[in-house]
Protein backbone atom coordinates (compact mmCIF):
# COMPACT_ATOMS: atom_id res chain seq x y z
CA UNK A 1 0.00 0.00 0.00
CA UNK A 2 2.76 2.19 0.75
CA UNK A 3 4.76 1.46 -2.72
CA UNK A 4 1.43 2.26 -4.57
CA UNK A 5 0.83 5.55 -2.80
CA UNK A 6 4.40 6.42 -3.24
CA UNK A 7 4.27 5.45 -6.73
CA UNK A 8 1.22 7.88 -7.16
CA UNK A 9 2.59 10.80 -5.08
CA UNK A 10 5.56 10.69 -7.93
CA UNK A 11 3.17 10.36 -10.69
CA UNK A 12 1.58 13.70 -9.64
CA UNK A 13 4.97 15.34 -8.57
CA UNK A 14 5.98 14.54 -12.61
CA UNK A 15 2.88 15.33 -13.99
CA UNK A 16 2.58 18.90 -12.35
CA UNK A 17 6.61 19.30 -13.28
CA UNK A 18 5.76 18.44 -16.77
CA UNK A 19 2.41 20.94 -17.12
CA UNK A 20 4.34 23.61 -15.74
CA UNK A 21 7.63 22.91 -17.93
CA UNK A 22 4.88 23.49 -20.94
CA UNK A 23 3.46 26.38 -19.27
CA UNK A 24 6.63 28.38 -19.33
CA UNK A 25 7.18 27.54 -22.82
CA UNK A 26 4.08 28.48 -23.41
CA UNK A 27 4.23 31.55 -22.30
CA UNK A 28 8.07 32.06 -23.80
CA UNK A 29 6.25 31.84 -26.97
CA UNK A 30 3.93 34.33 -26.44
CA UNK A 31 5.97 37.12 -24.67
CA UNK A 32 8.42 36.50 -27.85
CA UNK A 33 5.58 36.71 -29.83
CA UNK A 34 4.85 39.86 -28.09
CA UNK A 35 7.74 41.53 -27.92
CA UNK A 36 8.39 41.32 -31.48
CA UNK A 37 8.74 44.41 -33.27
CA UNK A 38 8.13 44.33 -36.84
CA UNK A 39 10.20 46.92 -39.37
CA UNK A 40 8.41 49.71 -40.65
CA UNK A 41 8.20 50.72 -44.30
CA UNK A 42 11.19 53.04 -45.96
CA UNK A 43 12.45 53.76 -49.36
CA UNK A 44 15.75 54.18 -50.42
CA UNK A 45 15.80 57.27 -52.89
CA UNK A 46 19.38 58.33 -53.63
CA UNK A 47 22.92 55.95 -53.37
CA UNK A 48 25.97 56.93 -53.85
CA UNK A 49 29.44 55.17 -54.22
CA UNK A 50 31.96 55.93 -51.65
CA UNK A 51 34.62 53.68 -52.55
CA UNK A 52 38.21 53.76 -52.48
CA UNK A 53 41.72 51.94 -51.82
CA UNK A 54 41.42 49.44 -48.74
CA UNK A 55 44.02 51.31 -47.12
CA UNK A 56 42.83 49.88 -43.57
CA UNK A 57 44.42 51.85 -41.24
CA UNK A 58 47.67 53.20 -42.74
CA UNK A 59 47.63 56.25 -44.83
CA UNK A 60 47.50 56.62 -48.33
CA UNK A 61 50.79 57.77 -47.87
CA UNK A 62 52.57 54.60 -46.39
CA UNK A 63 52.11 53.27 -49.85
CA UNK A 64 54.31 52.72 -52.80
CA UNK A 65 52.96 53.46 -56.26
CA UNK A 66 52.73 49.56 -57.07
CA UNK A 67 51.29 48.74 -53.74
CA UNK A 68 48.53 51.43 -53.72
CA UNK A 69 47.64 49.65 -58.10
CA UNK A 70 48.03 46.22 -56.18
CA UNK A 71 45.38 47.47 -53.33
CA UNK A 72 41.68 45.90 -53.94
CA UNK A 73 39.12 48.29 -53.45
CA UNK A 74 36.86 49.25 -50.15
CA UNK A 75 33.39 49.05 -51.36
CA UNK A 76 31.80 51.68 -49.47
CA UNK A 77 28.16 52.52 -50.25
CA UNK A 78 26.35 55.46 -48.60
CA UNK A 79 21.94 54.87 -49.15
CA UNK A 80 19.79 57.68 -47.54
CA UNK A 81 16.38 56.60 -46.46
CA UNK A 82 13.28 57.84 -46.13
CA UNK A 83 10.91 56.23 -43.02
CA UNK A 84 7.08 55.70 -43.54
CA UNK A 85 5.09 58.47 -41.67
CA UNK A 86 4.36 57.40 -38.26
CA UNK A 87 7.43 54.86 -38.08
CA UNK A 88 8.16 54.46 -34.07
CA UNK A 89 11.69 54.60 -32.51
CA UNK A 90 11.46 50.89 -31.59
CA UNK A 91 11.14 50.07 -35.50
CA UNK A 92 14.28 52.00 -36.06
CA UNK A 93 17.13 48.84 -35.60
CA UNK A 94 14.93 46.34 -36.88
CA UNK A 95 13.98 48.26 -39.73
CA UNK A 96 18.22 49.36 -40.61
CA UNK A 97 19.17 45.34 -39.84
CA UNK A 98 16.11 44.37 -42.70
CA UNK A 99 17.37 47.13 -45.12
CA UNK A 100 21.07 46.11 -44.52
CA UNK A 101 20.80 42.24 -44.46
CA UNK A 102 19.14 42.62 -47.91
CA UNK A 103 22.33 45.00 -49.42
CA UNK A 104 24.37 42.13 -48.06
CA UNK A 105 22.18 39.42 -49.64
CA UNK A 106 21.78 41.72 -53.11
CA UNK A 107 26.12 42.27 -53.16
CA UNK A 108 28.62 40.27 -51.34
CA UNK A 109 31.51 41.72 -52.01
CA UNK A 110 29.96 45.22 -50.28
CA UNK A 111 32.53 46.03 -47.88
CA UNK A 112 30.93 49.55 -45.30
CA UNK A 113 27.29 50.83 -45.23
CA UNK A 114 26.47 53.92 -44.52
CA UNK A 115 22.84 54.55 -43.59
CA UNK A 116 21.27 58.22 -43.42
CA UNK A 117 17.60 57.84 -42.11
CA UNK A 118 15.20 61.17 -42.93
CA UNK A 119 11.53 61.45 -41.57
CA UNK A 120 10.80 63.25 -45.26
CA UNK A 121 12.45 63.07 -48.68
CA UNK A 122 13.72 66.70 -48.31
CA UNK A 123 18.00 65.59 -48.62
CA UNK A 124 19.26 69.13 -48.57
CA UNK A 125 18.86 68.45 -44.68
CA UNK A 126 21.14 66.60 -42.65
CA UNK A 127 19.31 63.40 -41.75
CA UNK A 128 16.66 63.50 -38.66
CA UNK A 129 16.04 60.41 -37.60
CA UNK A 130 19.56 59.17 -37.20
CA UNK A 131 22.48 56.96 -39.59
CA UNK A 132 23.61 53.66 -39.15
CA UNK A 133 27.19 52.28 -40.26
CA UNK A 134 28.08 48.90 -40.57
CA UNK A 135 31.62 48.05 -40.37
CA UNK A 136 34.04 46.09 -38.50
CA UNK A 137 33.66 47.15 -35.26
CA UNK A 138 30.72 49.46 -36.39
CA UNK A 139 33.18 51.96 -37.01
CA UNK A 140 34.86 53.17 -41.18
CA UNK A 141 38.18 52.66 -42.14
CA UNK A 142 39.02 49.72 -40.90
CA UNK A 143 38.86 47.59 -44.29
CA UNK A 144 42.44 46.17 -45.20
CA UNK A 145 43.32 44.24 -48.31
CA UNK A 146 42.55 41.41 -46.51
CA UNK A 147 38.87 42.26 -45.85
CA UNK A 148 38.04 43.64 -49.09
CA UNK A 149 39.98 41.08 -51.10
CA UNK A 150 38.45 37.43 -49.10
CA UNK A 151 35.24 39.11 -48.01
CA UNK A 152 36.04 38.30 -44.57
CA UNK A 153 33.46 39.27 -42.43
CA UNK A 154 34.43 38.32 -38.56
CA UNK A 155 34.04 41.78 -36.18
CA UNK A 156 31.31 43.40 -37.85
CA UNK A 157 28.30 44.87 -36.31
CA UNK A 158 26.19 48.08 -36.81
CA UNK A 159 26.50 51.28 -34.95
CA UNK A 160 23.59 52.81 -34.65
CA UNK A 161 22.84 56.66 -34.14
CA UNK A 162 19.53 57.52 -33.77
CA UNK A 163 18.26 61.15 -32.79
CA UNK A 164 17.40 61.54 -28.54
CA UNK A 165 13.60 61.23 -28.42
CA UNK A 166 12.46 60.33 -31.65
CA UNK A 167 9.12 59.66 -31.02
CA UNK A 168 8.77 62.65 -29.68
CA UNK A 169 10.45 64.43 -32.09
CA UNK A 170 8.49 62.86 -34.89
CA UNK A 171 5.27 63.40 -33.03
CA UNK A 172 5.67 67.05 -33.05
CA UNK A 173 6.46 67.47 -36.49
CA UNK A 174 3.88 65.68 -37.38
CA UNK A 175 1.35 67.63 -35.33
CA UNK A 176 3.63 71.16 -37.30
CA UNK A 177 2.76 70.28 -40.89
CA UNK A 178 -0.75 69.89 -40.25
CA UNK A 179 -2.09 73.08 -39.96
CA UNK A 180 -6.07 74.49 -39.88
CA UNK A 181 -6.53 70.93 -40.99
CA UNK A 182 -4.64 71.04 -44.05
CA UNK A 183 -1.24 69.04 -44.91
CA UNK A 184 1.88 71.58 -46.41
CA UNK A 185 0.99 70.11 -49.77
CA UNK A 186 -2.76 70.97 -49.39
CA UNK A 187 -1.35 74.72 -48.09
CA UNK A 188 0.06 74.65 -50.93
CA UNK A 189 -2.61 74.28 -52.89
CA UNK A 190 -4.34 76.49 -51.22
CA UNK A 191 -1.31 79.33 -51.34
CA UNK A 192 -1.96 78.80 -55.14
CA UNK A 193 -5.59 78.95 -55.56
CA UNK A 194 -4.95 82.73 -53.75
CA UNK A 195 -2.09 83.88 -56.17
CA UNK A 196 -4.41 82.89 -59.07
CA UNK A 197 -7.55 84.97 -57.30
CA UNK A 198 -5.12 87.86 -57.21
CA UNK A 199 -3.59 87.57 -60.57
CA UNK A 200 -7.02 87.60 -61.98
CA UNK A 201 -7.71 90.98 -60.57
CA UNK A 202 -4.29 92.12 -61.60
CA UNK A 203 -4.81 90.78 -65.27
CA UNK A 204 -8.58 92.93 -65.28
CA UNK A 205 -6.60 96.31 -64.50
CA UNK A 206 -3.77 95.92 -67.03
CA UNK A 207 -5.84 95.03 -69.32
CA UNK A 208 -8.49 98.07 -69.09
CA UNK A 209 -5.59 100.52 -68.30
CA UNK A 210 -4.31 99.08 -71.62
CA UNK A 211 -7.31 99.63 -73.65
CA UNK A 212 -7.12 103.25 -72.75
CA UNK A 213 -3.62 104.06 -73.41
CA UNK A 214 -3.91 102.47 -76.44
CA UNK A 215 -7.02 104.20 -77.29
CA UNK A 216 -4.89 107.62 -76.68
CA UNK A 217 -2.03 106.71 -78.99
CA UNK A 218 -4.53 105.94 -81.97
CA UNK A 219 -5.59 109.27 -81.13
CA UNK A 220 -2.68 110.97 -81.03
CA UNK A 221 -4.30 112.63 -78.40
CA UNK A 222 -1.12 114.88 -76.56
CA UNK A 223 -0.56 113.96 -72.83
CA UNK A 224 -1.27 117.39 -71.50
CA UNK A 225 -2.09 118.15 -67.70
CA UNK A 226 -6.00 117.35 -68.43
CA UNK A 227 -5.37 114.20 -70.34
CA UNK A 228 -3.29 113.28 -67.12
CA UNK A 229 -5.75 114.18 -64.55
CA UNK A 230 -8.46 112.15 -66.56
CA UNK A 231 -6.05 109.34 -66.85
CA UNK A 232 -5.83 109.18 -62.70
CA UNK A 233 -9.65 109.47 -62.46
CA UNK A 234 -10.13 106.42 -64.84
CA UNK A 235 -7.21 104.39 -63.45
CA UNK A 236 -8.48 105.24 -60.00
CA UNK A 237 -11.82 103.49 -60.94
CA UNK A 238 -10.34 100.75 -62.57
CA UNK A 239 -8.57 100.22 -59.46
CA UNK A 240 -11.41 100.33 -57.16
CA UNK A 241 -13.23 97.77 -59.32
CA UNK A 242 -9.93 95.16 -59.24
CA UNK A 243 -9.46 95.65 -55.34
CA UNK A 244 -13.24 94.33 -55.33
CA UNK A 245 -12.29 91.47 -57.82
CA UNK A 246 -9.62 90.89 -56.07
CA UNK A 247 -11.54 90.82 -52.73
CA UNK A 248 -14.35 88.66 -54.18
CA UNK A 249 -12.59 86.27 -55.68
CA UNK A 250 -10.25 85.87 -52.48
CA UNK A 251 -13.55 85.26 -50.44
CA UNK A 252 -14.68 82.36 -52.83
CA UNK A 253 -10.73 80.61 -51.73
CA UNK A 254 -11.61 80.99 -48.16
CA UNK A 255 -15.56 80.12 -47.90
CA UNK A 256 -13.84 76.56 -50.30
CA UNK A 257 -11.16 75.62 -47.87
CA UNK A 258 -13.18 77.07 -45.00
CA UNK A 259 -10.51 79.27 -43.35
CA UNK A 260 -9.99 82.56 -42.02
CA UNK A 261 -8.41 85.75 -43.75
CA UNK A 262 -6.04 85.40 -40.96
CA UNK A 263 -4.95 81.56 -41.57
CA UNK A 264 -5.01 82.93 -45.07
CA UNK A 265 -2.28 85.39 -44.22
CA UNK A 266 -0.07 82.70 -42.09
CA UNK A 267 -0.39 80.36 -44.76
CA UNK A 268 1.18 83.41 -47.20
CA UNK A 269 3.57 84.33 -44.68
CA UNK A 270 4.53 80.70 -44.62
CA UNK A 271 4.75 80.47 -48.30
CA UNK A 272 7.20 83.39 -48.85
CA UNK A 273 9.42 82.28 -45.95
CA UNK A 274 9.51 78.67 -47.53
CA UNK A 275 9.55 79.94 -50.88
CA UNK A 276 6.82 77.67 -52.12
CA UNK A 277 6.15 78.39 -56.36
CA UNK A 278 3.13 80.29 -57.76
CA UNK A 279 2.28 78.35 -59.83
Amino acid sequence: MKKLLLSLVLFLTLSFIGCNEGSIESAKKVETKEFSIEPANYEIVDVKDLSRKAFGKKSFNEYSILELKSLPTNKKILYKIVMSVGVKESQIKPTVEKIINQIKFDDGDIDEIILELYSENNLSNPSDIGSAIWAPFGDLGNIDANIAKNNIREDYNINFQIKQNLDEYLTQKLKSEIKFGYTEDERKLIFKDMVQAEDKADDYERLERNKILDKLLKENIKFDDKIKEQLKVQFGKIYKISENMKNEYKSKVLIKYKITEEQESEISREAFAENWPFE
